[in-house]
Formats: structure tokens, C-alpha cells, sequence
């Protein structure tokens, strides 16, 4: 499953988590709907927030808490090696790529 991300998103309006993918492309497709976070394993966490989500975690093998922002810009570049464009680590003038 290489370049698939995992994410477990609360919807407010089915009251239920929904497991999601990301491909390798982008494109997020929905898995599951959960009515408990038990039901997707050992998750030790207190109760959902608005925008925050379950993101798993290859490096430890964890689901861990996080802003649905902060998951969505770490998913879509590195920004810490300085290693593409789109690095913060990396200045880019208006105009140049």
C-alpha cells in the first residue's frame, strides 16, 4: 500500500467515523463507517473535536490525533527535507517553480 494514506474522520452529521483513503493521486475514497473507535482497533483517545482526525501512522504503527489541515499539507509534500518545490524549508519567489 505504498503512497495510501489512512485516515478515520468524524462526520457530524452521521455521528459515525468514517474510514477514508488517499492513492497515490489524491483522490480520497471512503472505506467504512464506524459508530466507535473501538471498532477500528486499540485507539486511545478522548472523545472527537471539530477538525481533527485519526491519521495512522506507518513509522510506529499508531493511529494518532491529529488537525485535519496539519494531516492534509503532511500528506501532500514533505515540508521539512527541503527535497520539492513546495517545501516551506525551501524559499520560492513569486513566479518561479
Amino acid at each position: 500500500m505504498a503512497g495510501i494514506v489512512q485516515l478515520a474522520a468524524w462526520s457530524k452529521t452521521l455521528k459515525k467515523y468514517r474510514l477514508v483513503l488517499s492513492d497515490e493521486e489524491g483522490r480520497l475514497l471512503t472505506v467504512i463507517s464506524l459508530d466507535s473507535l473501538n471498532d477500528i482497533g486499540d485507539v486511545d483517545v478522548a472523545a472527537p473535536a471539530d477538525n481533527e482526525i485519526l491519521y495512522w501512522n506507518d513509522g510506529n504503527s499508531k493511529w494518532e490525533v491529529k488537525a485535519l489541515w496539519t494531516a492534509a499539507h503532511k500528506n501532500t509534500h514533505d515540508p521539512e527535507d527541503g527535497a520539492d518545490k513546495l517545501d516551506t524549508a525551501a524559499p520560492v519567489k513569486i513566479g518561479e517553480a
